[in-house]
């Protein structure tokens, strides 16, 4: 064999070679970058997702640079599954990752929605914010209609878990609890406020006190893997991992349940704010939890 063949036999394997090396490697990259947004987007779902339960997880697109997921979610109201707005995210070989915070949203310019659910989106308010007005949706029920329904609830004052459990009736369910919010004096909105899952469904054998403290350590577990994306992650890691679950202050809830229920605690004084969000008809072939 002339040495010009060998030559260009050397250099087309060693390109076959490098080009393999840099397949493995950007193939390495880009799968630990789509493993670690699943990661974050489930970690944030945790913290940051009132009343929304993740669902399953689509693949739009993907290559070796990148690709894009979007993820089904939905709400459980009382027994009743309601689809919510689907969440995207991006990731790419370089680890420059992105995740939609909270559902899209659409107006009739006085009320907001969840794109493409026609159900109504629902806001929180800080105990000591001060706003144009404050909304009470709870004393606008009549009790009549045959429903089940979510609702945000604010507190006058932050209250401790024991208090905020002793408000309720046992015909209610406490879906989700809010402890914190960014720092803002605006009207909040879900994507705004941070906590963890309450109890909806009661669990046989099981005391509700131990579901709320193994909700509280799942929170803290998300904490504590996002703590190094933002500031705001990092504090709160610091401040509630150093409290146990009937420690801390609550500033609101989600409750779920009967219409007929919610109207009785309509004009609790502990209600700052009220406002409603998804809702279902009652059907005779599925019974609400409560």
């Amino acid at each position: 064999m002339k040495t010009g063949t060998k030559k260009i036999l050397v250099t087309l394997a060693t390109l076959a070679v490098l080009c393999g090396i840099a397949f493995v490697v950007l193939l390495k990259s880009v799968t630990s970058s789509a493993v670690q947004l699943d990661e974050d987007v489930l970690n944030q779902s945790i913290v940051n997702a009132p009343n929304v339960k993740l669902g399953n997880q689509v693949k739009i697109s993907a290559d070796l640079f990148g690709g894009k997921f979007m993820y089904k979610q939905m709400k459980d109201v009382d027994g009743y599954i309601i689809p919510w707005s689907d969440v995207y995210a991006s990731y790419t070989n370089s680890g420059d990752n992105w995740y939609q915070g909270n559902a899209m949203s659409e107006t009739n310019g006085t009320t907001e929605f969840a794109e493409n659910t026609n159900q109504k989106m629902m806001h929180f308010y800080k105990p000591d914010g001060s706003y144009p007005s404050v909304a009470n949706e709870l004393e606008g029920l009549t009790g009549n209609t045959n429903k089940v329904m979510e609702v945000a609830i604010s507190f006058d004052k932050p209250y401790d878990m024991q208090e905020v459990v002793g408000f309720l009736p046992t015909n209610l369910n406490v879906a989700w609890f809010w402890l914190e919010a960014e720092n803002t004096n605006e009207l909040l909105d879900m994507a705004q406020v941070y906590g963890f899952e309450g109890l909806q469904k009661p669990i046989s054998g099981v005391n509700d006190k131990e579901v709320y403290a193994a909700n509280y350590s799942n929170f803290l577990a998300g904490l504590d893997k996002l703590q190094n994306k933002t500031s705001k992650m990092a504090d709160m890691y610091a401040k509630y991992s150093e409290l146990s679950w009937n420690e801390v202050q609550v500033k609101g809830i989600i409750v779920t349940g009967q219409e007929k229920n919610l109207k009785t605690i309509a004009n609790h004084k502990f209600i700052r704010a009220s406002e409603i969000g998804a809702t279902a008809d009652i059907v005779p072939y599925i019974k609400p939890y409560k």
